[in-house]
């Protein structure tokens, strides 16, 4: 990855790279926070992809995806740390690829999906709540999206984002018919316009003129430079908290971890110690103890915090946190660290290595660089000293990890 190929214009990023036979193009918007926002946002993504001014029907939309050779597009509403954006992304084959010159009508059709909606189509709004509400209501069925619902209700105290992790059916049923057509209109065009643009991203096989004709037809730009993504983690509950449920079987338990700070390589590698080299989270939960059926270690850049997450018999929960203050004692200890930090500097170069086969992760990063969610990270400078990295880096971030929380999702049906 060489960063010094990317063309800033306007806060509209540009990497190309002939390599591959596509083209990606993705903008990020600002957009309102709030339970009611993230609920009507989801269904603007939804409702977007099936209407326009100029087609009459869903059917002619994919019509004309297809005919300019299966372009596909899409719409998303995410919150990212602090930030709350609404993405519009696209993918296309390269006209290089297909010997022709087909970037005025693929880029004219994605303004005109971006930029024309059509919301007059009352029918096809109904409908989309209806599936949507059912979707939402059957994923409570599933004990994994309740279990990390609660937790995240519980451990993190932002009453902002209630609807995103409810599990309260009537709750839910009440917001999403509670949202209008029109609502959607108005959070549409306080949306997508200029002032709101964080930032745009285009990869891959484009010639100078093919971008000159997509920002000619897509010419948002940044006006309000980058975006602090990271949140303070004194939002962290201390309470402790054990949920039983009578509908299901499944126990599922969290540890959460603070940390005062945390650098974004140094994360890299903490990361590949709990999940890739030494994959200590396997080795100490599962093959030492054996007291998990799967497990996992997430580590929060904005956030700064470490969670430890699994799926365990409910017997066991006094030996499965006794087992995961043992791990967390030997990322704080100098001696392990050792071995840890070795195993984890190949592993981060050979996966450096395979970086430029994989479109997808090669389009994450160049995102996460010129989005500044990691401070300006460069992963490839990282990578080029990472032999430099010495244990005492390490343990200046481990040795601040303190215990807030413990929450379990307790499955006691038959009992």
């Amino acid at each position: 990855m060489d960063y010094d190929k990317i063309v800033d214009d306007n806060g509209f990023y540009l990497y190309k790279d002939d390599s591959f036979n596509t083209i990606f193009l993705q903008i990020a918007f600002q957009r309102e926070k709030g339970n009611f926002q993230d609920a009507a946002f989801d269904l603007l993504c939804k409702y977007l992809m099936k209407t326009n001014k100029n087609y009459n029907t869903e059917y002619e939309i994919n019509k004309k995806s297809v005919d300019l050779y299966s372009i596909v597009y899409a719409f998303s509403a995410v919150n990212i740390g602090s930030q709350t954006l609404m993405f519009f992304s696209a993918d296309l084959v390269s006209p290089t690829i297909v010997h022709d010159e087909y970037s005025e009508d693929a880029f004219k059709f994605l303004r005109e999906i971006l930029l024309e909606p059509d919301f007059t189509k009352e029918k096809v709004f109904e409908n989309l709540k209806e599936i949507y509400l059912t979707q939402l209501i059957n994923g409570l069925s599933n004990p994994s999206i309740v279990a990390k619902n609660l937790f995240l209700r519980t451990a993190f105290a932002f009453d902002n984002e209630k609807f995103r992790y409810s599990i309260d059916e009537e709750y839910i049923r009440n917001m999403i018919n509670s949202i209008t057509l029109k609502d959607l209109e108005e959070l549409y065009y306080k949306t997508i316009r200029e002032e709101n643009c964080d930032r745009g991203v285009v990869f891959g096989n484009i010639t100078d003129e093919e971008f000159k004709i997509l920002r000619e037809n897509l010419p948002f730009k940044n006006t309000h430079g980058h975006l602090d993504y990271c949140v303070n983690n004194s939002n962290l509950k201390d309470d402790d908290l054990e949920v039983g449920s009578e509908t299901t079987s499944e126990s599922t338990i969290f540890v959460t971890y603070s940390m005062d700070e945390i650098d974004p390589g140094i994360l890299k590698i903490i990361d590949d110690i709990f999940n890739g080299s030494s994959n200590l989270c396997f080795e100490i939960l599962r093959e030492k103890y054996g007291l998990v059926y799967a497990s996992a270690v997430t580590i929060s850049f904005t956030g700064k915090y470490l969670l430890v997450s699994a799926k365990i018999d409910k017997n066991n929960k006094d030996k499965f946190i006794e087992a995961v203050d043992e791990m967390i004692e030997m990322i704080k200890d100098k001696d392990s660290l050792k071995v840890f930090l070795k195993n984890a500097k190949e592993s981060i170069k050979n996966e450096y290595n395979l970086l430029s086969e994989d479109r997808d992760e090669m389009i994450s990063k160049i995102d996460d660089y010129v989005s500044y969610v990691f401070k300006g990270f460069d992963d490839t400078k990282f990578v080029e000293e990472i032999d430099k990295v010495k244990v005492d880096d390490i343990l200046k971030y481990t040795k601040t990890l303190k215990r807030k929380n413990i929450f379990m999702y307790r499955g006691d049906l038959n009992e």
